[in-house]
């Protein structure tokens, strides 16, 4: 058995358990940031997008790039065997009314799967909220660890679901600035060093200072829920395929399919940053 899969059977047991509360001054500290990457008339009544800035990581076993090493491959001393890692993609399951202002949410995470791909190791995380002894939402997110530097794609392929309609339902334009990355970091308690530090991501083969996974499924879900605001979702799943920049202007589209689902992405000159699929409730999806 390498370190790897020692790790893994050890990391499988496990469950942590996180205690929130969905206070006023997270939620208006969320609102507003939103407000200034996406100015809109209207925003959304729903709190679509909010889930990642509660139910936290202590942050009390930080590894060498900055993000918390509870959930990392470690060797029997404790040591990370991964320099870096990147948050690849993840789903969200509706399954009852959002938590309101003043709730009291349970998350319960355990590692669903542990896959090694070459020389990755790409590490699945399950978490279950409850609100008031009744499920919620559950939510799936996929780390990738390496020990690889970033390389850079001179092109990628941008593949879209073959009913989608003609034209695009709306669209904006809009700009990550180093100040709405950290204020969103601070909010998540997201102490990743790609997220705040040019220096560091200099060093990690890095252009600039990258938009961290959760802020733009939280963006993509928040402008979903602003156009849309009778949308009920009952799923929302997503990969994240490219570095986001910071002070690089990038479009959010939005697509109506022909069977009812809707996608959306974070674009740069055409190709697909980030993006999902949106399922509403009542389309059969299982």
């Amino acid at each position: 058995m390498n370190k790897v899969q020692k790790w893994a059977s050890h990391i499988k047991r496990q469950k942590w358990v996180w205690d929130d509360v969905y206070s006023v001054g997270g939620i208006n500290h969320l609102t507003n940031l939103f407000h200034d990457i996406i100015p809109l008339q209207k925003p959304s009544p729903s709190l679509y997008g909010y889930n990642f800035i509660f139910n936290n990581q202590t942050n009390s076993l930080l590894g060498s790039d900055g993000y918390d090493n509870y959930q990392a491959p470690m060797d029997d001393e404790n040591h990370q065997l991964f320099r870096r890692r990147m948050w690849v993609g993840g789903s969200l399951d509706y399954l009852g009314p959002l938590p309101t202002t003043n709730d009291l949410v349970r998350c319960e995470e355990r590692i669903r799967n542990v896959r090694t791909v070459g020389s990755s190791v790409f590490v699945t995380i399950m978490r279950s909220f409850t609100c008031k002894d009744s499920p919620v939402m559950t939510e799936q997110r996929t780390i990738m660890y390496t020990n690889e530097a970033f390389q850079p794609t001179l092109k990628q392929e941008v593949h879209l679901n073959p009913n989608v309609s003609d034209g695009v339902q709306d669209s904006t334009s809009c700009t990550f600035r180093l100040s709405d990355v950290m204020r969103f970091s601070a909010l998540s308690y997201n102490l990743h060093k790609i997220h705040y530090d040019r220096s560091y991501c200099a060093s990690e083969n890095l252009r600039d200072v990258v938009v961290s996974g959760p802020l733009l499924v939280s963006v993509m879900l928040h402008y979903a829920a602003t156009k849309l605001p009778d949308l009920r979702i009952q799923r929302f799943s997503y990969r994240n395929s490219s570095p986001c920049y910071i002070d690089e202007e990038v479009q959010l589209v939005l697509n109506k399919h022909d069977d009812n689902v809707y996608e959306i992405a974070v674009m740069k000159k055409g190709l697909s940053l980030s993006g999902g699929i949106i399922t509403p409730q009542g389309s059969g999806y299982a």
